[in-house]
């Protein structure tokens, strides 16, 4: 029993389109713009040099030195240097808060002005 095999349609091979497709990426002007904001970012990322100030780290002090005393001093004074700069930004980031409330209610009370003029009137 031989069954008869079904006759497949011919398949006819797809006809190529002449057409390039078009480009749907970036511009050459926003790739470039791309590229350059790419590279800024690299470069805020790459590590930065500490600024010498003109001293250079000091060692932990010898106990036992004469000078043992102004030694620890300027240990200290260096380890605590960078959280004194931050202390002082904190500090003049909330005197300037309160100045802006400050002037504020002022404006509320007697009325509107410019109370970025008034802040740097005093600069």
């Amino acid at each position: 029993m031989s069954e008869a095999v079904p006759e497949q349609p011919a398949v006819e091979p797809e006809a190529e389109t002449s057409e390039e497709p078009t480009w749907q990426g970036p511009t050459q002007a926003e790739w470039e713009q791309t590229q350059a904001q790419l590279q800024q970012y690299a470069q805020m990322l790459q590590p930065q040099p500490q600024p010498q100030h003109g001293y250079q780290q000091p060692t932990a002090p010898d106990p036992f030195s004469e000078t043992f005393q102004q030694d620890l001093n300027a240990y200290i004074d260096y380890r605590l240097a960078g959280s004194q700069q931050l202390e002082q930004e904190i500090r003049l980031a909330q005197a300037e808060d309160f100045a802006y409330g400050h002037l504020d209610e002022l404006a509320t009370k007697g009325g509107e002005f410019d109370r970025d003029a008034a802040m740097n009137a005093g600069a």
